[in-house]
């Protein structure tokens, strides 16, 4: 726990209610025909809580989606030092924040699709100007729920894919 308000009223209520407690596997596991890799934060004291975020490689057949949390930039260039995969979905880190993307993310990553998960009109000016930029650069598409709603991607094994909003 990171010591902020919501981190230890969890693990409060964790612990008062009698739930078990099972700490996330590190590596990969294999769920039917879907690969889940799960990306490690940085082992590395005094980073911001947003960059102990822990990043998700999902794989089905050729279909490769990445979400990473709240990362910025500090944990971004930490899964860039471990090795990312080409993918064809890449959930915008921090809500599109300029502090979450660079030019050798997206190089690495190369994305088809981003799907930015921000609110509307939020006080932070999610997603930044310059992160749209960069991402309507490096993809074929974007998608925000603060304007196309709920957004849902169905990957294909083939690495085609179908998208879905509720707007």
């Amino acid at each position: 726990c990171h010591g902020t308000v919501t981190c230890i009223d969890l693990n409060w209520m964790i612990n008062n209610s009698g739930i078990e407690y099972l700490q996330w596997p590190s590596g990969q596991v294999e769920l039917g025909g879907v690969r889940l890799e799960f990306l490690e934060p940085p082992n590395v004291e005094g980073l911001e809580p947003n960059n102990y975020s822990i990043g998700l490689l999902i794989e089905y057949g050729e279909f490769r989606a990445l979400l990473t949390g709240d990362s910025e930039i500090e944990e971004l260039n930490h899964f860039l030092s471990v090795g990312v995969p080409d993918v064809t979905l890449l959930k915008a880190a921090h809500h599109g924040s300029r502090d979450a993307v660079s030019p050798a993310w997206l190089d690495a990553t190369k994305p088809e699709v981003v799907v930015i998960s921000v609110g509307a009109d939020n006080p932070f000016g999610h997603p930044d100007l310059w992160a749209l930029h960069y991402y309507d650069v490096a993809s074929d598409e974007i998608y925000r729920t603060d304007r196309d709603g709920d957004v849902t991607i169905l990957g294909h094994f083939d690495g085609s894919y179908e998208v879905r909003t509720t707007r």
